[in-house]
């Protein structure tokens, strides 16, 4: 990531805000603006008396509790996968000792002869 930022105008709901950004990440920002202005619209399309303030509010608490159960999906998934994957090494070490086995198993029917 660089260190290099430029100022960004961004409009949430009919309000400006600047700030800083880093150059790289002005697009995913851009986007989250869209996302937060879609949210909030659908917010205020059902509480019609609600403030922007508290609209917005309502916002965070939503994409928190989204980031947290997709945190927990992931760290779900994560055990399964190192599950899946402990049991693929396990098998593939099986499968190198009867591997090995029937190699040597063969190497000495051959001294045999």
């Amino acid at each position: 990531m660089s260190n290099d930022t430029e100022q960004l105008t961004v409009t949430v709901q009919a309000r400006e805000f600047r700030f800083k950004c880093p150059i790289e990440r002005k697009g995913e920002l851009l986007d989250a603006v869209e996302r937060l202005n879609r949210m909030i619209e659908d917010f205020g399309r059902n509480h019609r008396s609600s403030s922007l303030e508290h609209m917005v509010v309502l916002v965070a608490i939503n994409l928190i509790c989204e980031r947290t159960a997709t945190s927990a999906r992931v760290s779900d998934l994560v055990v399964q996968l190192q599950e899946k994957c402990g049991s693929l090494v396990g098998r593939l070490t099986q499968l190198n000792i009867d591997l090995d086995t029937v190699l040597i198993s063969s190497e000495e029917s051959r001294e045999v002869i």
